[in-house]
């Protein structure tokens, strides 16, 4: 138990596996470092043993500050020693990344909903608007290939570089994103491959957001558990007091998380704390998207190709404006079959429709306006909509 005067800095919550109705074992990390758990594999610890259970050890796996991190067991290491003897990568790391030469797995997140979050073995990342990207670290050698090995964004950031041989562990393979920053922290979208001179402009600062680590000294950690992982990324970050590298939060309790879906601007993504690396799509990863949802009117449909050929492809939507023309947007998708029929069938062509904006090449034509909602992710600085989404045409309301 924590000695007297010790203040409470943070409290976690996990339910009980075998009885998830009773009330939540309770974790309190105390301003020396120290925690204390009610649940009883804290409580009744037997005499000699050291003071500790399974909650106590997620929370120091999980904190970034807040607790003291445990140094990770040697065996756990040795695990990863045998582990990386059947992964030939590293060993073959080309001066420019070739994906024939380095297979490196690829995690994607599956969708999902905010009820996964309730999880207690789950934590929340936020989700940045960036590029995909590995920084491998072998020696005095790196390189940051994206996901499909393409590009080595190394050229274009030479400041990366600097920061990966800061770190003083010879070898290394990170994942994260990387992402352009303005002077209040929201991330913006640009190319990784956008020349320096473009993000000065419009005052945003690269960041490599890392959150995760797939290689650490020659060993290969895609079998360890996310825990196990994020001890080591813990430790890394600690010794090597990055500028441009940025661990990312690690939102743990549910207060927390439902927190994070709140201030998070591209939306989040649940890990399982216990998931390994996998490549491709998997359901230990589950992202949520933030998305809104607003009026636009629907004033063309654009011609349809393959399996839509026979309907149209897209509808343009616009903003009215006072006058009563129309500002054109951006297109929109996401019609069922019967949508398809219903709109090319009812839509009116309208020649003479008074559109301001470049309208795209393969328009169909324009048409009667029909009011719409539509749900995108956010707006651009120059108002074009982020994955807009058809939902349902405004037949509840009076339009004049």
């Amino acid at each position: 138990m924590s000695g007297a005067g010790v203040k409470i800095v943070k409290e976690f919550e996990f339910r009980s596996k075998s009885n998830p109705d009773r009330k939540p074992y309770v974790v309190k990390v105390y301003d020396d470092g120290t925690m204390s758990c009610d649940c009883r594999g804290w409580t009744f610890k037997k005499v000699g043993k050291p003071r500790g259970c399974t909650h106590t050890k997620q929370v120091a796996m999980l904190s970034t500050g807040v607790a003291k991190v445990p140094v990770m067991k040697k065996k756990r290491l040795d695990r990863g020693v045998r582990a990386v003897r059947n992964v030939n990568t590293i060993d073959r790391l080309p001066s420019s990344p070739q994906k024939q030469t380095l297979n490196l797995p690829v995690m994607r997140p599956n969708d999902g909903s905010l009820k996964y979050m309730e999880n207690s073995n789950t934590i929340v990342q936020l989700k940045y608007d960036g590029t995909y990207a590995f920084v491998i670290k072998k020696d005095n050698q790196v390189t940051m290939p994206g996901r499909s090995f393409k590009s080595d964004f190394t050229q274009n950031h030479p400041e990366f570089v600097r920061d990966a041989l800061k770190a003083p562990f010879h070898e290394y393979i990170l994942a994260g994103e990387l992402v352009f920053l303005d002077d209040n922290g929201k991330d913006y979208f640009l190319t990784a491959l956008a020349k320096e001179e473009t993000w000065l402009n419009l005052g945003y600062t690269p960041r490599y957001m890392v959150f995760d680590i797939l290689n650490y000294q020659g060993r290969d950690t895609t079998n360890w558990t996310w825990l196990e992982r994020n001890s080591i990324l813990l430790h890394i970050f600690k010794e090597a007091q990055f500028e441009t590298f940025e661990l990312i939060t690690n939102y743990v309790t549910l207060r927390d998380k439902r927190h994070a879906w709140e201030i998070c601007n591209e939306g989040i993504v649940i890990k399982d704390i216990y998931n390994t690396i996998t490549d491709g799509r998997t359901n230990a990863w589950r992202k949520v998207k933030k998305l809104q949802t607003e009026d636009f009117w629907g004033i063309g449909l654009t011609k349809g190709t393959g399996a839509r050929e026979s309907t149209f492809g897209a509808m343009l939507i616009a903003n009215k404006l006072k006058d009563g023309s129309f500002e054109y947007i951006t297109k929109t998708s996401g019609f069922t079959n019967a949508q398809l029929v219903h709109f090319l069938e009812t839509l009116m062509r309208n020649d003479k429709l008074p559109v301001i904006g470049k309208l795209p090449p393969n328009l169909m034509y324009l048409t009667d306006p029909v009011l719409v909602e539509i749900k995108y992710q956010r707006k651009t600085e120059t108002g074009s909509l982020i994955m807009p989404r058809f939902v349902k045409e405004r037949t509840d309301i009076e339009v004049k």
